[in-house]
This record gives structure tokens, C-alpha cells and sequence, in this order.
């Protein structure tokens, strides 16, 4: 790609739309490499992750895991007196992080040599943009242009959705106190990561998932165990079920649902809606720079450019993997092609995805059924935490390490995990993905004992049919679905 060089003060080689997780990184990368670089955002920097996901979302979780922490401190013989679990503290605790952390993310932009203008942008022609803020207006033109816009909750179709106490993820942030009741619409990651934390701090929730599981984007089996969790701690569930309609009520909110074709009715303070993201590409001004949408999404090839080649579009908005550390990944193969190095394409396969509940949830590659549908001839290796030594040790026993192996290659095509640290122990999943690694790789790994990680190590060796931990059964293999 020709890059030119910069030299009028209202233009730039590289700008980024969005300071979010896609476009923050993008800008750090091509600064790096010596271009031009402006960063503009209508928000605060970091975007939904930092200020309205992903951190203010773990700090309230990381809270609810101290409570249940502290509950099951005495079968250590440790008495937590006088227990009191106080949500607008925990907020309070949120705000500090947060707000900690875009003073980092400002002053690590600043010492990049990265630029920040605070607007709302829309393109003008394909090498030109009109920004708005409250410092005024001004017309950019730049050599390439990374689209990193994000995305914002869905609405739910039905009546009474737009009741003052039905709220969505953003509204869930703004809370100062976990409401007394709840339906959680939706048991998807933001859904039933929602639950975990409201149930924590006495709330009683309801989840209404409309497939056959919970996380359905999971494992069934992933889904139906964390179902079995939520319900031994109060947590009322129902999948294959749809909302209807939302009403008021004398005490509340009624949400009319049905389950198995049985309408019920439950009355609750604050219904959230997390039923899905839609990517923010209104008012962009796509059509004037000659970007194609389709249905919503801003189209791009494997290496993020749109239908304009100097034109990239990055995380959420390209709906290839609405994560943000995949829109981190993205965003630094845009840059790196910008700066015209030679990334690797962008493979959404490669792309671990961590839910944060108790237990933990991660994955990665595909699924069993994924597999069968393509044709590919798989084994299967499972490990249950009951059988390892660290989760026993710290009392927390509950899931397992699923495997799934390319039946003659034994190349590792996909890891599922429920269970105590799930979401660090992907890392080593997405290594031996990306690096096209074999059973034999991972059994052969010498793993620190005691620890978690062993279980992967042993659903290796249980696909392997030499398990050492679990009584020996012969793994599931599939045979090659006929062409």
C-alpha cells in the first residue's frame, strides 16, 4: 500500500474512528511504525470495553466471587463475621478502576505520539472526514482510514420493552443497588454473567433464554452444566422460551413468556434485555466513502479491508467476532498492513471467547457438532475438575476440559472448558490452535502439578485413550461423514 506523507495540519496517514479495544491498539501500532496518526472518539477512550463491558462488568464479578468466597471460607476454618455484601461500594470500587484506567490509556496514547481529537466523525468522500466535538468542527483528509465504531445492545421486539425499568447492559452499569428481583432476557455472556452478579448481592433472578441452552453459542453440555449452577444457587432458568410481552404491574414489571408452549407470568423490578449487539455504522457517512454494508455489517476480507482498500473496519462493526480482544487482533493487522508489513490473515477460529460466571466458561475452534457437520472425522477427550488435584484442593470440583481431535491427524480442532480458571486456561487451547498442534503436543507438555491446567493435559491423554487420572474408556471417535 503507497503511503503518503503527511504534511498539512488537518491531515493525517492514518485515522481511527473509535478508541475502543479495536481502534486504540490500531493507533498505537501505526504511530510505532512512524505514521501520522489520529485517534478520534465521541466518548470516553476505551470504548464500550473499558467504560460499559468488559472491566466495569469483571470488577462486579470479581466482587460476587469474594461472597461466595467468603460463604465457603469456613470449610477452611475461617469464619467471615458479620458478612454484609454492599453493591454500591462494590460500584464505587468499578468507577475507581475505570477511571484509572483511561488516564493510563491517555497518557499511553500521548507518550505513542498518537494524536486524540474528541468528535463524532462522518466521511465525506473516500479521503476525507468532517469531525464535530465541542472544540468545534473540522474537515480531515487521510491516506487510510480504520473504521473501529463498535456496536450497541439490541432492543427486544416485543410490547413494553420500552418500560422505564427495562433496561439494557449500559443501564445495568448505572445501577447503585442490585434490584430485589430480576429477568434477565437473554442467557448469553452479558446475560448470565448479570445474573451471577445480582444473585451474589441477594437479588432474585430469573434467566429466559429463547434456544435449548444457556450460552448456546457454547457446548449444549457447556450450557445445560451452567444451568445446573445457577439453579443449586437459586437461579431460576428457562430455555426454549420466549417473551411475549412486558407489562406494568401493581409491584413492578410483569414479563409475559412461555415455556414449552405453556404461558407464564412473572413479576419482578428490573427486567435487562441482552439479547445481542448491532454494529454502529448510522451516521458515518459509509455511502459518501464508497464503503459497502450489508445487512448491517461493514463488509471486509481476511485482512480488514472494506470494498474502499484504504479503508479498514475493525472489531464489532465488521460482525466477524463481536470480542474485544479479537478486535485488538484485528486492529493490529490493519495497521501492520497500513504500515505495509505482512500480517497474517485474521481467522476467526483462532479467536478464544471466556464468559465469566461460576464456574468459568472458555472455548475455542469448533465444536463437536461443527465438526460433524463439516464432515471431519473427530475424537473426543474429556476431564473432569473432580479428578483434579488443584480443584480439589480449593473445594471447586465442578466442570471439565472437553477435547475435540481430528480423528486420523490428531490435530486439535477445538477445547471447551467449565470449570475454576476456564478463561486462563484457553490460552494454552488458542496456542496449540494457532500453531496447528496435535494431541501428542499437548499430552506431552509437562504441566506444574497442582494446577488446573493438568486437565487439559489429561483430556489430551483421554482422547489419546491412555487417561492416568480416570478410570480408562474408549474415547468417542467419529467416523468420516461420506461425501
Amino acid at each position: 500500500m503507497i503511503i503518503r506523507v503527511a504534511s498539512e495540519p488537518n491531515s493525517y496517514q492514518v485515522v481511527v474512528l473509535g478508541a475502543g479495544p479495536g481502534g486504540y491498539p490500531a493507533a498505537i501500532r501505526c504511530a510505532q511504525r512512524g505514521l501520522r496518526t489520529l485517534l478520534v472518539e465521541r466518548g470516553h477512550l476505551g470504548g464500550i470495553c473499558l467504560n460499559a463491558g468488559c472491566i466495569p462488568s469483571k470488577s462486579m464479578l470479581y466482587g460476587a466471587g469474594l461472597i461466595a468466597l467468603a460463604q465457603r471460607a469456613r470449610d477452611w476454618g475461617v469464619t467471615v463475621d458479620a458478612q454484609h455484601a454492599d453493591y454500591g461500594q462494590a460500584v464505587e470500587q468499578r468507577e475507581r478502576t475505570v477511571d484509572a484506567m483511561r488516564r493510563s490509556l491517555t497518557t499511553l496514547l500521548r507518550e505513542n505520539g498518537v494524536e486524540i481529537r474528541a468528535g463524532s466523525a462522518r466521511l465525506t468522500d473516500a479521503h476525507k472526514l468532517h469531525i464535530a466535538g465541542a472544540d468545534g468542527e473540522a474537515a480531515v483528509a487521510f491516506d487510510n482510514l480504520i473504521l473501529a465504531t463498535g456496536s450497541h445492545p439490541v432492543r427486544l421486539p416485543v410490547p413494553g420493552a420500552d418500560l422505564p425499568n427495562v433496561i439494557d447492559s449500559d443501564g445495568a452499569l448505572r445501577l447503585t443497588a442490585a434490584p430485589p428481583r430480576a429477568v434477565v432476557i437473554g442467557g448469553g455472556a452479558v446475560g448470565v454473567e448479570w445474573a451471577e452478579i445480582w444473585r451474589a448481592y441477594g437479588s432474585e433472578v430469573t434467566v429466559i433464554e429463547a434456544l435449548p441452552t444457556l450460552v448456546p453459542t457454547e457446548e449444549p453440555e457447556i450450557g445445560r452444566e451452567l444451568a445446573r449452577s445457577f439453579n443449586r444457587r437459586g437461579i431460576t432458568c428457562h430455555v426454549a422460551s420466549r417473551v411475549a410481552a412486558i407489562r406494568e404491574a401493581a409491584d413492578g414489571v410483569a414479563v409475559e413468556f412461555s415455556v414449552g408452549g405453556e404461558a407464564r407470568t412473572v413479576t419482578v423490578d428490573t427486567v435487562l434485555v441482552a439479547v445481542g449487539r448491532r454494529p454502529n455504522v448510522a451516521d458515518l457517512g459509509l455511502g459518501a466513502g464508497g464503503v459497502a454494508v450489508d445487512r448491517g455489517v461493514i463488509q471486509t476480507d481476511a485482512y480488514l479491508r472494506t470494498s474502499v482498500p484504504h479503508i479498514f473496519a475493525v472489531g464489532d462493526v465488521n460482525g466477524r467476532s463481536l470480542l474485544a480482544h479479537s478486535a485488538t487482533h484485528q486492529g493490529l493487522i490493519a495497521a501492520e498492513m497500513i504500515a505495509g508489513r505482512d500480517p497474517a490473515p485474521f481467522d476467526a477460529r483462532e479467536v478464544p471467547g471466556a464468559i465469566f460466571t461460576h464456574p468459568e466458561i472458555a472455548s475455542i475452534g469448533i465444536r463437536e457438532a461443527e465438526a460433524t457437520q463439516e464432515g471431519l472425522p473427530v475424537r473426543i477427550g474429556r476431564f473432569p475438575f473432580a479428578a483434579n488435584a488443584r480443584a480439589t484442593t480449593s473445594g471447586d470440583t465442578v466442570g471439565y476440559v472437553k477435547v475435540v481431535a481430528h480423528a486420523e491427524s490428531h490435530e486439535v480442532l477445538g477445547v471447551s472448558i467449565i470449570g475454576p480458571g476456564a478463561a486462563d486456561l484457553i490460552a494454552t487451547a488458542s496456542l496449540a490452535i494457532h500453531l496447528h498442534a496435535r494431541l501428542e503436543d499437548l499430552a506431552h507438555t509437562i504441566h506444574v502439578h497442582p494446577t488446573w491446567s493438568e486437565a487439559l493435559l489429561e483430556a489430551a491423554w483421554a482422547a489419546l485413550d491412555s487417561p492416568v487420572h480416570v478410570p480408562r474408556r474408549r474415547p468417542r471417535v467419529s467416523e468420516r461423514t461420506p461425501a
